[in-house]
């Protein structure tokens, strides 16, 4: 009888051991954060599937972001696809603790003379780095026209983006709105209400109209703006 219960003793220490050690690994390994953002400029909406589940049955319009997904750190399988630019699979590896950003985008394919220049669907993926508690803000920017360089100012500073090249600028604490202009047109304000970390996605419509795509992390203030 003692001995019994010195075996059930022994494999109760060990399923404790067991269930320890997997309660401690799983938090050691936080999901991963995923989110998508339409700057394909062109109307009709992009369909996106994750892991081939569709994440909206109508799509997303141009110009629009999806909130983030929390996704388990593995490799995740993705279809974008438009009526006008065709269909996009990739495989992106998700990183445990990590925001990946993906950006649905149009590249122009080379023409011959002949057809006129088309269009395809393309993505670009982007992991903003946490912002250090330092009372600054970050501000990262995209911009995904077709021209080679975009020239901004923001909060009185010239800024001059290369198409498909991320800019991060780290910001001064500050409770107020920056303003964004593309020459004199103001693009729009972007409303850091607490310090955090921002995404700015800049594109063009078919008609060449500027745009852009706002949002703030932590906090969960998102704007999508439409200046011509």
């Amino acid at each position: 009888m003692n001995s019994r219960s010195s075996v059930l003793a022994r494999f109760s220490a060990i399923h404790l051991f067991l269930l320890c050690a997997c309660t401690v690994s799983a938090q050691e390994a936080p999901p991963a954060a995923l989110r998508f953002v339409n700057a394909t400029g062109i109307e009709e909406p992009l369909l996106i599937v994750v892991n081939g589940d569709r994440l909206q049955s109508r799509g997303y319009s141009s110009g629009s972001a999806t909130g983030r997904l929390h996704l388990p750190a593995t490799p995740c399988r993705i279809e974008l696809s438009h009526t006008e630019l065709g269909r996009h699979n990739f495989t992106l590896d998700l990183q445990a603790g990590v925001e990946h950003i993906v950006v649905a985008h149009t590249v122009a394919e080379t023409g011959n003379g002949v057809h006129p220049l088309k269009f395809r669907l393309e993505h670009q993926v982007l992991n903003p780095s946490p912002g250090e508690s330092t009372g600054k803000s970050r501000l990262q920017l995209l911009q995904t026209t077709m021209q080679a360089h975009l020239e901004l100012r923001l909060a009185g500073t010239p800024l001059r983006l290369a198409r498909l090249r991320p800019e991060t600028l780290e910001l001064p604490s500050t409770n107020s709105e920056i303003g964004v202009y593309h020459g004199d047109l103001l693009l729009g304000r972007l409303p850091f209400s607490e310090p955090g970390h921002g995404t700015v996605i800049l594109f063009t419509d078919t008609a060449g109209h500027l745009h852009h795509v706002f949002f703030l992390e932590p906090g969960t203030a998102e704007e999508s703006s439409d200046r011509r």
